[in-house]
């Protein structure tokens, strides 16, 4: 006994119905699977970055302290005279009374003497031989307290304030 063919083309189309619904459930479930998947790449890839930036951060002050060192090293070295020049404008602009006392090596005692004598500003100082410091250090001591003006001091505090900023830098978000 055979089925009609409109009962035919009725089932025909009753299975191609659930054919069609049965791939879309497997594409949409498929798809749903790669878009978690993309997801969760795209959140490591985000937590690599960050971790890679917070590395590369420090990195990068280290470096740049490093050169900025070099550079003023070098600087310093090529005239001397600069740093007696910032010592000047410090004690210009903080008015101190007579009673300022530069400490130095004594190899440079004479050297600031004779940019004491010839500065042409108000500030004028007392040199006196210190070879506890290093060469190039400078300890200006006044009667509103003490202050290293040496390079390898202001690189210390350059450095001491680059690493609190970065230890208390905000967190990505």
């Amino acid at each position: 006994m055979s089925l009609p063919d409109d009962v035919i083309s009725l089932l025909r189309d009753e299975a191609y119905l659930d054919l069609c619904r049965n791939a879309l459930k497997d594409a949409l479930e498929r798809l749903t699977a790669e878009k978690q998947q993309v997801t969760e790449t795209l959140r490591n890839f985000e937590e690599e970055r960050t971790g890679y930036f917070d590395r590369v951060e420090s990195e990068v002050v280290h470096l740049a302290l490093a050169i900025a060192r070099k550079i003023l090293q070098r600087e310093t070295e090529l005239d001397p005279t600069l740093l007696a020049a910032l010592v000047r404008i410090a004690l210009d602009r903080m008015q101190c009374g007579p009673a300022v006392r530069i400490r130095v090596v004594t190899a440079e005692v004479e050297r600031w003497r004779q940019m004491g004598e010839g500065g042409g500003s108000a500030a004028r100082w007392e040199v006196a031989a210190d070879d506890e410091l290093q060469p190039g250090d400078c300890v200006v001591e006044t009667e509103l307290g003490n202050a290293n003006f040496g390079f390898a001091a202001q690189m210390h505090d350059v450095e001491e304030a680059f690493a609190q900023l970065l230890a208390h830098k905000p967190d990505r978000a």
